[in-house]
């Protein structure tokens, strides 16, 4: 397994002060400082709440039910955030978002998916649309999925961190809870979406893809 080798934390606040890094989703869903998601995990939805348990994103579906193919994220309010379309028949667990609540080329804001020849490998690369020739991906989401530990970087500048572990009086995680810390100038709903996408693959696993490719016919 992949280890996540830097923290959030080993940045301070005046690093990130002259980034310009990338908000798919829009500035609406940035703040200056640092931020922290608790990820609530229910046998109906994904909840994401801020530090004082007020609900800030949404994901409908049952997050345990295997073979999902559409996420719809909405905001504390219910209004569509994101729409998640998985690709079908992708051999690298492709993704597409949109923004609002469907489908919509118009709307297009970013695709992910687990690299070419990495099936073992605890990696996902994020394209954003002016990355036309996606030599290089614009993001990238590495270490330990299943436990809950990994980063997700931009540039290789920590964007946020998710983790099983939260040292804070102020914030308990119940069991099956993890959280998210997010860099100043984050883009709060695309981390969610990032999130939401892995979670989802934890549930399907590679199963999904090594049936697919059993099924191909040969060439």
């Amino acid at each position: 397994m992949a280890a996540v080798t830097m923290k959030i934390e080993d940045y301070d606040d005046a690093a990130y002060e002259n980034l310009m890094i990338p908000t798919p989703i829009g500035d609406f869903y940035t703040v200056p400082y640092r931020g922290l998601l608790v990820v609530d995990v229910r046998k109906d939805r994904l909840r994401f709440k801020d530090t004082n348990d007020v609900l800030q994103f949404q994901v409908n579906g049952d997050p345990r039910k295997e073979s999902q193919t559409q996420k719809l994220i909405q905001n504390g309010a219910g209004d569509p955030v994101v729409f998640l379309l998985k690709k079908a028949k992708s051999l690298h667990y492709k993704w597409l978002a949109y923004g609002g609540d469907r489908e919509n080329q118009e709307k297009y804001v970013f695709s992910m998916k687990i690299p070419s020849g990495l099936p073992k490998h605890e990696k996902f690369h994020v394209f954003l649309p002016g990355n036309v020739d996606k030599k290089s991906p614009d993001f990238v989401i590495s270490g330990d999925f299943k436990s809950h530990q990994y980063l997700i970087k931009n540039a290789d500048v920590p964007v946020a961190q998710v983790t099983s572990k939260l040292e804070s009086d102020r914030v308990r995680l119940e069991k099956n809870d993890f959280a998210v810390k997010l860099c100043p100038g984050a883009d709060h709903a695309f981390i969610v979406a990032i999130v939401t996408v892995i979670e989802q693959r934890n549930v399907d696993g590679f199963l999904a893809k090594l049936k697919m490719k059993k099924d191909e016919p040969e060439k």
